[in-house]
C-alpha cells in the first residue's frame, strides 16, 4: 500500500473514530454532518468526499463497533482449552460491558439497532455490518461444533440451540443492566454485578456433563 493510500485511510479511520465519538454523546438523529466535520477538524466538503451520506458513517462506525466484539469471540474460540472453558470466557467477557469503555461501545450499537429497524429501506453498506456479524456468528459456531465432540458440554442437550441461547441471552442481559444501572431500583443487597453472576453460574451448571 502505498503513502497516499495509507493516509487516506488514515484519515478516513480518524473520520469514523471522531464520528463514534460524538455519535455516543448525541444520538444518531441529532449529529449533523456539520458536526462530525467539526469533531474531525475536517472541511464539510473533505467529509462529503470520503462519506457522501451520514448514513455511511453511521453504518462504518457500526462496523468498527461491531468488529471489536467479533475479535473479542475469535480470540477465545481459537483458544486451545474446551468448548465448555471457551463458553464460561464468553459469559465472563460479557462481564467486562460494565467498564466505561464497553458501555460507549454498547450504547452505540443500541442506537444503532434502533436507528437501522425503523428505517423504511434498508441502509446503504449495511451487508458490511452483516458481514461482521455473520463472522461473530462463525466464530460461535466452531465453539459448538467443538462442544459437540469434545464431551464438554452435555450430550443430552440440544448443543447448538442451547448454548447460542446462552450467548445471546446473558449478552442482551448484561448490555441492558450496564446501560440502564442508574435507572435500576433494587434492594440494597440485590446488586446488577450479583444478577449477572447468579445468572451466569446457573447458565454454565445447566451445560455442564
Amino acid at each position: 500500500m502505498n503513502t497516499r493510500i495509507q493516509n487516506k485511510e488514515k484519515k478516513r479511520l480518524h473520520i469514523i473514530n471522531s464520528a463514534a465519538t460524538i455519535f455516543t454523546e448525541k444520538g444518531l438523529y441529532d449529529v449533523q454532518m456539520q458536526d462530525i466535520a467539526d469533531a474531525a477538524g475536517i472541511g464539510i466538503a473533505t467529509l462529503f468526499r470520503y462519506f457522501p451520506k451520514k448514513e455511511l458513517i453511521i453504518v462504518a462506525v457500526a462496523c468498527g463497533v461491531m468488529s471489536q466484539f467479533e475479535e473479542a469471540f475469535a480470540n477465545i474460540a481459537k483458544k486451545p482449552i474446551t468448548a465448555y472453558e471457551k463458553i464460561e470466557e464468553l459469559l465472563h467477557y460479557f462481564l467486562t460491558f460494565t467498564n466505561e469503555d464497553s458501555k460507549q461501545l454498547i450504547r452505540f450499537r443500541e442506537c444503532f439497532e434502533s436507528y437501522a429497524s425503523f428505517r423504511a429501506e434498508p441502509l446503504e453498506n449495511i451487508e458490511h455490518y452483516q458481514q461482521v456479524q455473520r463472522s461473530m456468528i462463525a466464530q460461535l459456531m466452531f465453539i459448538i461444533e467443538q462442544g459437540q465432540h469434545d464431551g464438554s458440554i452435555n450430550a443430552a442437550l440440544d448443543i447448538k440451540s442451547t448454548l447460542f441461547t446462552i450467548i445471546n441471552c446473558f449478552g442482551k442481559f448484561t448490555a441492558k443492566l450496564s446501560l440502564h444501572e442508574s435507572l435500576a431500583e433494587l434492594p440494597d443487597d440485590m446488586t446488577n454485578k450479583m444478577q449477572q453472576q447468579i445468572m451466569m453460574e446457573l447458565f454454565l451448571k445447566s451445560i455442564k456433563p
